[in-house]
Protein backbone atom coordinates (compact mmCIF):
# COMPACT_ATOMS: atom_id res chain seq x y z
CA UNK A 1 0.00 0.00 0.00
CA UNK A 2 1.53 3.31 -1.12
CA UNK A 3 0.75 6.47 0.80
CA UNK A 4 2.04 10.02 0.48
CA UNK A 5 3.02 12.46 3.19
CA UNK A 6 5.37 15.31 4.04
CA UNK A 7 8.87 14.73 5.30
CA UNK A 8 9.76 13.90 8.89
CA UNK A 9 13.04 13.70 10.74
CA UNK A 10 12.78 9.90 11.02
CA UNK A 11 12.97 9.60 7.21
CA UNK A 12 15.77 12.07 6.54
CA UNK A 13 18.70 9.64 6.72
CA UNK A 14 16.86 7.19 4.46
CA UNK A 15 16.38 9.98 1.91
CA UNK A 16 20.09 10.79 2.10
CA UNK A 17 20.94 7.15 1.39
CA UNK A 18 18.44 7.09 -1.48
CA UNK A 19 20.03 10.26 -2.90
CA UNK A 20 23.41 8.49 -2.93
CA UNK A 21 21.90 5.69 -5.02
CA UNK A 22 19.97 7.93 -7.41
CA UNK A 23 22.58 10.67 -7.87
CA UNK A 24 25.94 8.91 -7.49
CA UNK A 25 27.78 11.77 -9.22
CA UNK A 26 27.04 14.11 -6.30
CA UNK A 27 29.81 14.42 -3.75
CA UNK A 28 29.50 13.91 -0.01
CA UNK A 29 30.17 17.63 0.38
CA UNK A 30 27.23 18.53 -1.85
CA UNK A 31 24.86 16.04 -0.18
CA UNK A 32 25.79 17.37 3.24
CA UNK A 33 25.24 20.94 2.06
CA UNK A 34 21.90 20.11 0.41
CA UNK A 35 20.39 18.28 3.38
CA UNK A 36 21.76 20.81 5.89
CA UNK A 37 20.96 24.04 4.05
CA UNK A 38 18.31 23.36 1.39
CA UNK A 39 16.20 20.41 2.51
CA UNK A 40 13.08 21.17 4.59
CA UNK A 41 10.60 18.57 5.88
CA UNK A 42 7.65 20.85 5.13
CA UNK A 43 8.75 21.22 1.48
CA UNK A 44 9.31 17.48 0.93
CA UNK A 45 6.81 14.89 -0.26
CA UNK A 46 7.52 11.21 0.28
CA UNK A 47 5.96 8.06 -1.13
CA UNK A 48 5.93 5.33 1.52
CA UNK A 49 5.49 1.58 1.14
CA UNK A 50 5.23 -0.44 4.35
CA UNK A 51 6.35 2.67 6.22
CA UNK A 52 9.58 3.10 4.22
CA UNK A 53 10.36 5.92 1.73
CA UNK A 54 10.57 4.68 -1.86
CA UNK A 55 10.36 8.04 -3.69
CA UNK A 56 10.50 11.72 -2.83
CA UNK A 57 10.74 15.26 -4.18
CA UNK A 58 11.10 18.76 -2.85
CA UNK A 59 8.77 21.67 -3.69
CA UNK A 60 11.07 24.62 -2.97
CA UNK A 61 9.30 28.01 -2.80
CA UNK A 62 10.42 30.64 -5.32
CA UNK A 63 8.94 33.73 -6.88
CA UNK A 64 8.55 34.35 -10.62
CA UNK A 65 8.15 37.85 -12.01
CA UNK A 66 5.99 38.10 -15.14
CA UNK A 67 6.18 41.74 -16.27
CA UNK A 68 4.91 43.54 -13.13
CA UNK A 69 3.08 40.83 -11.14
CA UNK A 70 5.16 38.51 -8.98
CA UNK A 71 3.76 35.03 -8.37
CA UNK A 72 4.68 32.30 -5.89
CA UNK A 73 6.11 29.21 -7.53
CA UNK A 74 7.33 25.75 -6.55
CA UNK A 75 10.62 24.44 -7.90
CA UNK A 76 10.64 20.63 -8.09
CA UNK A 77 14.04 19.48 -6.85
CA UNK A 78 15.57 16.16 -5.88
CA UNK A 79 12.89 14.03 -7.55
CA UNK A 80 14.05 10.45 -7.01
CA UNK A 81 12.80 6.88 -6.78
CA UNK A 82 14.73 4.10 -5.08
CA UNK A 83 16.27 1.86 -7.80
CA UNK A 84 14.28 -1.16 -6.56
CA UNK A 85 11.02 0.69 -7.25
CA UNK A 86 11.75 2.51 -10.49
CA UNK A 87 9.62 2.14 -13.65
CA UNK A 88 6.52 1.26 -11.62
CA UNK A 89 4.77 4.63 -11.87
CA UNK A 90 5.48 5.79 -8.33
CA UNK A 91 7.12 9.08 -9.32
CA UNK A 92 4.18 9.91 -11.58
CA UNK A 93 1.74 9.34 -8.72
CA UNK A 94 3.90 11.38 -6.36
CA UNK A 95 4.07 14.21 -8.88
CA UNK A 96 0.28 14.18 -9.25
CA UNK A 97 0.00 14.44 -5.48
CA UNK A 98 2.47 17.34 -5.49
CA UNK A 99 0.38 19.19 -8.09
CA UNK A 100 -2.71 18.67 -5.93
CA UNK A 101 -0.83 20.12 -2.95
CA UNK A 102 0.26 23.14 -4.98
CA UNK A 103 -3.34 23.78 -6.02
CA UNK A 104 -4.47 23.42 -2.42
CA UNK A 105 -1.85 25.93 -1.28
CA UNK A 106 -2.69 28.24 -4.22
CA UNK A 107 0.77 28.07 -5.74
CA UNK A 108 0.03 28.98 -9.39
CA UNK A 109 3.33 28.07 -11.06
CA UNK A 110 5.65 25.08 -10.86
CA UNK A 111 8.95 24.56 -12.67
CA UNK A 112 11.85 22.14 -12.80
CA UNK A 113 15.06 21.17 -14.59
CA UNK A 114 15.09 17.64 -16.06
CA UNK A 115 18.42 15.94 -15.38
CA UNK A 116 18.28 13.80 -18.52
CA UNK A 117 16.85 14.36 -22.00
CA UNK A 118 14.24 11.59 -21.76
CA UNK A 119 12.73 13.27 -18.70
CA UNK A 120 11.40 16.11 -20.87
CA UNK A 121 8.93 13.61 -22.35
CA UNK A 122 8.12 12.26 -18.89
CA UNK A 123 7.22 15.65 -17.43
CA UNK A 124 5.30 16.62 -20.56
CA UNK A 125 2.76 13.96 -19.59
CA UNK A 126 2.05 15.97 -16.44
CA UNK A 127 1.44 19.28 -18.16
CA UNK A 128 4.94 20.75 -18.10
CA UNK A 129 6.26 22.60 -21.16
CA UNK A 130 9.81 23.46 -22.19
CA UNK A 131 10.99 26.84 -20.90
CA UNK A 132 14.06 28.86 -19.90
CA UNK A 133 16.16 29.11 -23.06
CA UNK A 134 19.91 28.79 -22.72
CA UNK A 135 22.03 31.10 -24.85
CA UNK A 136 25.78 30.58 -24.85
CA UNK A 137 28.74 32.40 -26.32
CA UNK A 138 32.35 31.36 -26.64
CA UNK A 139 34.78 34.25 -26.27
CA UNK A 140 38.50 33.96 -26.90
CA UNK A 141 40.42 35.72 -24.17
CA UNK A 142 42.38 37.42 -26.94
CA UNK A 143 39.15 39.19 -27.89
CA UNK A 144 39.00 40.91 -24.52
CA UNK A 145 42.72 41.70 -24.45
CA UNK A 146 43.65 40.18 -21.08
CA UNK A 147 46.61 42.29 -20.20
CA UNK A 148 47.16 45.63 -18.57
CA UNK A 149 43.43 46.37 -18.23
CA UNK A 150 42.85 43.09 -16.47
CA UNK A 151 45.78 43.52 -14.12
CA UNK A 152 44.83 46.99 -13.00
CA UNK A 153 41.06 46.57 -12.70
CA UNK A 154 39.23 47.14 -9.44
CA UNK A 155 37.29 43.88 -9.67
CA UNK A 156 37.67 41.48 -6.77
CA UNK A 157 37.44 37.70 -6.72
CA UNK A 158 36.18 35.38 -3.99
CA UNK A 159 36.60 31.65 -3.53
CA UNK A 160 34.86 30.97 -0.21
CA UNK A 161 31.90 32.13 1.85
CA UNK A 162 34.28 33.51 4.46
CA UNK A 163 35.60 36.07 1.98
CA UNK A 164 32.35 37.57 0.74
CA UNK A 165 30.09 40.39 1.86
CA UNK A 166 26.77 38.61 1.21
CA UNK A 167 24.63 41.73 1.61
CA UNK A 168 26.60 43.69 -0.97
CA UNK A 169 26.80 40.88 -3.50
CA UNK A 170 23.10 40.08 -3.14
CA UNK A 171 22.20 43.73 -3.68
CA UNK A 172 24.14 43.74 -6.98
CA UNK A 173 22.79 40.35 -8.09
CA UNK A 174 19.13 40.92 -7.20
CA UNK A 175 19.27 44.40 -8.73
CA UNK A 176 20.06 42.92 -12.15
CA UNK A 177 17.41 40.21 -11.76
CA UNK A 178 14.72 42.71 -10.82
CA UNK A 179 15.40 44.74 -13.97
CA UNK A 180 14.36 41.78 -16.12
CA UNK A 181 10.74 41.68 -17.28
CA UNK A 182 10.24 37.94 -16.78
CA UNK A 183 12.54 36.18 -14.36
CA UNK A 184 12.89 33.60 -11.59
CA UNK A 185 13.78 35.70 -8.55
CA UNK A 186 16.06 34.57 -5.70
CA UNK A 187 15.88 35.35 -2.00
CA UNK A 188 19.06 36.21 -0.13
CA UNK A 189 19.15 32.69 1.34
CA UNK A 190 18.72 31.13 -2.09
CA UNK A 191 21.54 33.33 -3.40
CA UNK A 192 23.69 32.22 -0.47
CA UNK A 193 22.93 28.58 -1.31
CA UNK A 194 23.93 29.24 -4.92
CA UNK A 195 27.28 30.62 -3.79
CA UNK A 196 27.93 27.72 -1.40
CA UNK A 197 27.23 25.29 -4.23
CA UNK A 198 29.45 27.33 -6.56
CA UNK A 199 32.38 27.13 -4.15
CA UNK A 200 31.85 23.36 -3.79
CA UNK A 201 32.37 23.24 -7.59
CA UNK A 202 35.67 25.13 -7.14
CA UNK A 203 34.00 28.24 -8.54
CA UNK A 204 34.92 31.91 -8.23
CA UNK A 205 32.83 35.05 -7.79
CA UNK A 206 34.10 38.16 -9.58
CA UNK A 207 32.60 41.45 -8.44
CA UNK A 208 32.96 45.20 -8.65
CA UNK A 209 30.87 48.13 -7.45
CA UNK A 210 27.98 47.13 -9.70
CA UNK A 211 29.15 43.97 -11.49
CA UNK A 212 29.07 40.29 -10.64
CA UNK A 213 29.99 37.06 -12.39
CA UNK A 214 29.73 33.49 -11.12
CA UNK A 215 32.34 31.26 -12.73
CA UNK A 216 33.29 27.60 -12.60
CA UNK A 217 36.05 25.65 -14.34
CA UNK A 218 35.14 24.73 -17.92
CA UNK A 219 34.99 21.25 -19.40
CA UNK A 220 38.57 21.60 -20.64
CA UNK A 221 41.62 22.97 -18.87
CA UNK A 222 41.73 25.96 -21.23
CA UNK A 223 38.21 27.24 -20.51
CA UNK A 224 36.36 29.04 -17.76
CA UNK A 225 32.56 29.01 -17.69
CA UNK A 226 30.48 31.98 -16.56
CA UNK A 227 27.22 30.63 -15.15
CA UNK A 228 26.00 34.22 -14.87
CA UNK A 229 27.55 37.56 -15.71
CA UNK A 230 25.85 40.84 -14.85
CA UNK A 231 27.34 44.22 -15.68
CA UNK A 232 26.59 47.34 -17.68
CA UNK A 233 27.38 47.05 -21.39
CA UNK A 234 29.96 49.84 -21.29
CA UNK A 235 32.03 48.02 -18.65
CA UNK A 236 31.68 44.47 -19.96
CA UNK A 237 34.88 44.42 -22.00
CA UNK A 238 36.91 45.52 -19.00
CA UNK A 239 35.10 43.07 -16.71
CA UNK A 240 35.72 40.12 -19.03
CA UNK A 241 39.31 41.22 -19.42
CA UNK A 242 39.79 41.01 -15.66
CA UNK A 243 38.17 37.56 -15.52
CA UNK A 244 40.30 36.33 -18.42
CA UNK A 245 43.51 37.60 -16.82
CA UNK A 246 42.65 36.19 -13.37
CA UNK A 247 41.62 32.77 -14.67
CA UNK A 248 44.56 32.43 -17.03
CA UNK A 249 42.37 30.55 -19.51
CA UNK A 250 42.23 30.84 -23.30
CA UNK A 251 38.45 30.78 -23.63
CA UNK A 252 35.45 32.11 -21.72
CA UNK A 253 32.12 30.31 -22.12
CA UNK A 254 29.36 32.73 -21.15
CA UNK A 255 25.95 31.21 -20.49
CA UNK A 256 22.78 33.24 -21.06
CA UNK A 257 24.82 35.83 -22.90
CA UNK A 258 22.65 38.56 -24.40
CA UNK A 259 24.65 38.29 -27.62
CA UNK A 260 25.01 34.50 -27.59
CA UNK A 261 23.24 31.94 -29.77
CA UNK A 262 20.34 29.76 -28.66
CA UNK A 263 21.49 26.37 -27.42
CA UNK A 264 18.47 24.62 -25.87
CA UNK A 265 15.69 24.86 -23.32
CA UNK A 266 17.06 23.63 -20.04
CA UNK A 267 13.91 23.66 -17.90
CA UNK A 268 10.15 23.16 -17.90
CA UNK A 269 7.22 25.06 -16.46
CA UNK A 270 3.55 24.45 -15.74
CA UNK A 271 0.95 27.15 -15.06
CA UNK A 272 -1.70 25.91 -12.63
CA UNK A 273 -3.77 29.11 -12.68
CA UNK A 274 -5.44 29.58 -16.07
CA UNK A 275 -5.70 33.35 -15.53
CA UNK A 276 -1.90 33.65 -15.76
CA UNK A 277 -0.35 34.01 -19.20
CA UNK A 278 3.29 34.07 -20.23
CA UNK A 279 4.43 36.17 -23.16
CA UNK A 280 8.03 35.53 -24.12
CA UNK A 281 10.86 33.74 -22.40
CA UNK A 282 11.57 33.72 -18.68
CA UNK A 283 15.14 34.20 -17.48
CA UNK A 284 16.47 31.54 -15.15
CA UNK A 285 20.01 30.47 -14.44
CA UNK A 286 22.23 29.15 -11.64
CA UNK A 287 19.85 26.86 -9.83
CA UNK A 288 20.59 23.95 -7.52
CA UNK A 289 19.89 21.48 -10.33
Amino acid sequence: MIRFQYGEEQYKQTLIEMWKLCFPEDTLEFRTFYFDKVYRHEETLIALEDGQPIASLQMIPYQIKLEDPIFPAAYISGAMTHPNYQRKGYMGELLKYALEEMNRKRVPITFLIPQEEWLFDFYTKYGYKKAFPWYSESISTQQVNPGKTGKNSLFLQYKSMEEIDLETLYTIYSGFLNRKKQVVLKTKQQFRNILEDLFIEDGTVFAGENEIALSIPGETENTVKLKECFCKNEIKQVFLSSIAYSSGKKEIIELNSTSGSFSHYWGMIRILDESITISGDIYMNTMLD
